[in-house]
């Protein structure tokens, strides 16, 4: 095999420790026992490559450490929990996330996590009486892209290996079912080239405790329906059918009957991927995402409820999630109902759902993610509108200015009034009663502003965070 470039450096391609440079996941040494637990320490590496500068790994440390520091800040978060969530960043996460971003040029893999190709998000949980800080990445290794990598596989199942390993009360039954089902070896068919994101196939999740604790979750892509010339549809429906538990879940017939009759009718929806806890199946959720590419309100009310088999959501819960429709998209009163959004040529337009299903659950439980990003006046405009709907139903609360603060800190490299881009979706769920609410934020690792004001042509100014 030819030779291949990594970092300025030239790596024989025969060799068998190609994923074993300096940015591989190392051993580490767990400090706890909890399966939410992965701050960890890294071991002695004596590879060959003990010497590479660490300047990717730094970038994204800084990156991830700054958007950390301020939503965890604005969330209420102590120092010892930020401290812990932090070092888990510096020895797991920041190693992981590939080559840093240069100024004036594309991502080598344009990652699908988001729109602008950053393999970062982050959001804020509404839900309870103090907010909840996630983030998922995408771990991106030195092949991706290429013939040997072409889904970038490699580095996310190197990363998942080190967390079972260490990890060991946590348990991976439904990711391993779900990577097998959804990946066939890649020399059945390499990915094409194609507009927009490269063709991602596996993500990570963490949700951040305040006691320092870190959930872990899996998302997994069903690249196996390109690599077969299969449906995603056809491929998700085998995965499903042949779990073990498949029996006990009894809440999968109702989406998958309604994902059939949207075929049918010419308005097939999208399959993303799944969600799985990596927790025993028996408490385990089972989110399965698609995107529909009708954008009026009224098909949203028909997936939500999965065309009247659902009934999770009742009649005041969609007129509530109407009024927040119109808030943060800033629509008009007149605007109907049955009126599609103005139309968007991109590969995320429409509207994104998530089935999340349950064993021994009866129906699932659905969950739209209003598309701000594609659709919204501007990042303030959106923010405005979301915390005008917060306001109304449950009254003024600290963390709503908290919240806006820590946006301007997050995007303190434009202004949030100067267009879309840093919310992404905020998502919305029907439980105990009420509307429960997300914010999602894209990283914009590589937006212009970032670098505005860097001299210099070797790139290795680290643009705004």
């Amino acid at each position: 095999m030819a030779s291949v470039l990594w970092r300025r450096r030239t790596i024989a391609s025969g060799s068998t420790r190609l994923l074993q440079i300096r940015h591989r996941l190392s051993p580490y040494t767990v400090l706890k026992s909890h399966i939410s637990t992965a701050i960890a320490t890294e071991s002695k590496d004596t590879t060959p490559f003990a010497n590479e500068p660490y300047v990717d790994s730094q970038f994204w440390e800084n990156a991830v450490g700054t958007a950390l520091k301020t939503l965890m800040g604005g969330a209420g978060y102590n120092a010892a929990s930020l401290q812990e969530h932090l070092n888990f960043v510096s020895q797991s996460v920041a190693p992981a996330l590939g080559a840093r971003p240069t100024q004036g040029q594309a991502p080598r893999w344009k990652s699908f996590m988001t729109d602008d190709y950053s393999p970062l998000e982050y959001s804020w949980s509404w839900d309870g009486e103090r907010p909840t800080i996630r983030y998922s990445f995408e771990p991106i290794g030195p092949l991706a892209g290429t013939e040997w990598d072409p889904y970038n596989r490699q580095a996310p199942m190197a990363y998942v290996d080190q967390l079972q390993r260490q990890l060991p009360a946590a348990d991976w039954t439904w990711f391993a079912h779900f990577a097998r089902a959804f990946h066939q070896d890649t020399s059945a068919k390499v990915a094409t080239q194609r507009d927009g994101s490269s063709p991602s196939s596996v993500f990570i999740g963490f949700d951040l405790g305040r006691d320092g604790r870190t959930m872990c979750k899996m998302y997994l892509v069903p690249v196996k329906a390109e690599q077969t010339d299969r449906s995603r549809l056809a491929v998700l429906d085998n995965a499903v059918r042949t779990l073990p538990q498949f029996s006990d879940l009894s809440a999968y017939p109702p989406l998958q009957g309604f994902l059939r009759h949207q075929e049918e009718m010419g308005t097939p929806a999208h399959i993303i991927g799944v969600a799985v806890d990596c927790v025993d199946p028996s408490a385990a959720k089972l989110k399965i995402y698609f995107r529909s590419p009708s954008t009026s309100f009224a098909s949203v009310k028909e997936t939500l409820t999965a065309g009247g088999t659902v009934s999770s959501w009742d009649e005041c819960a969609l007129e509530q999630l109407q009024e927040l429709w119109s808030l943060v998209l800033g629509l008009p009163p007149d605007f109907s109902h049955n009126q599609e959004l103005p139309s968007k040529s991109h590969e995320t337009s429409g509207v994104l759902y998530n089935f999340d299903i349950k064993l021994g659950n009866q129906q699932p439980e659905t969950k739209v993610y209003i598309p701000v990003r594609h659709y919204g006046p501007n990042d303030h405009a959106i923010a405005m509108g979301l915390v005008e709907f917060l306001q109304r139903r449950g009254g003024h609360t600290p963390y709503q200015d908290r919240f806006l603060k820590a946006l301007e800190q997050y995007a303190s490299f434009r202004s949030l009034d100067q267009g879309c881009g840093v919310q992404t979706y905020i998502a919305c769920a029907f439980k105990r009663g009420q509307l429960s609410l997300t914010s999602y934020l894209s990283a914009e690792i590589y937006h212009p502003g970032r670098w505005e004001g860097l001299r210099g042509v070797n790139n290795l100014e680290m643009p705004r965070f």
